[in-house]
Order: C-alpha cells, then sequence, then structure tokens
C-alpha cells in the first residue's frame, strides 16, 4: 500500500511540474525597438514588426523596475518584453514591457535583473 501511495505522490510531483513548464515555455522574451505605426488606444505596438497587443494586466516599467506611464512608450525607443503568444487568436499579449535607455548588448544583461 505504501507503495502505490509514493508511486502516486511522484505522479502527481511529475505532472504538476510539466503543467509549470509547459506554461513558462509559452512565454517569450525579446528586446527591440518600437516601430511607428502602433496605436495605444486600439491596445497595441510594433515592436521588432511584431504587432503586440498591451491590455490593462500589462505591467510597464522603466529599466529600474518603477511603474510608468504608457505614454512614455514612443517609437524609435527600446524596450526589452515578456509576452505570450495565444494559442487560440494568434496573437501577441505583452506581459511586462520595460522601457530601456538603449540597445543592451548580450554582455550587459547582468546589470538588467529582469533581463533572462
Amino acid at each position: 500500500m505504501k507503495k502505490y501511495i509514493c508511486l502516486l505522490v511522484v505522479c502527481l510531483m511529475i505532472l504538476l511540474a510539466s503543467f509549470c513548464l509547459a506554461a513558462e515555455e509559452r512565454v517569450i522574451r525579446t528586446q527591440g525597438l518600437i516601430n511607428p505605426g502602433g496605436n495605444l488606444k486600439a491596445g497595441y505596438l510594433f515592436i521588432n514588426e511584431m504587432r503586440v497587443y498591451i491590455d490593462k494586466a500589462t505591467q510597464i516599467m522603466n529599466h529600474y523596475g518603477t511603474s510608468i506611464q504608457i505614454v512614455e512608450l514612443k517609437p524609435k525607443k527600446f524596450v526589452y518584453l515578456e509576452m505570450e503568444k495565444d494559442p487560440n487568436q494568434g496573437i501577441n499579449k505583452a506581459k511586462k514591457i520595460y522601457l530601456l535607455p538603449h540597445y543592451v548588448n548580450p554582455g550587459d544583461k547582468q546589470k538588467f535583473p529582469f533581463m533572462k
């Protein structure tokens, strides 16, 4: 009986871990330039020529991690974002957007703790 309980616990742990990893795989992290043509009133920006949708749940921060207003996201500014691709609608939804002071080279990413 104890063997079955241990086996059940191990199976549940593996199952829960796979759900956590699957959810993390949908998160896309990228750095890019805000392109002209986005429409904040309609709720989207063009970043690296991708349409990225923004809603009220999207966190918008500066490179220190302090919240900023959405109007500070202007064309030709660099951002780092975490987004999810919605499998049902096929759209990119931003979860977090960080306004960067400049392009961040791969060797300098350690200066920004939110960059993974």
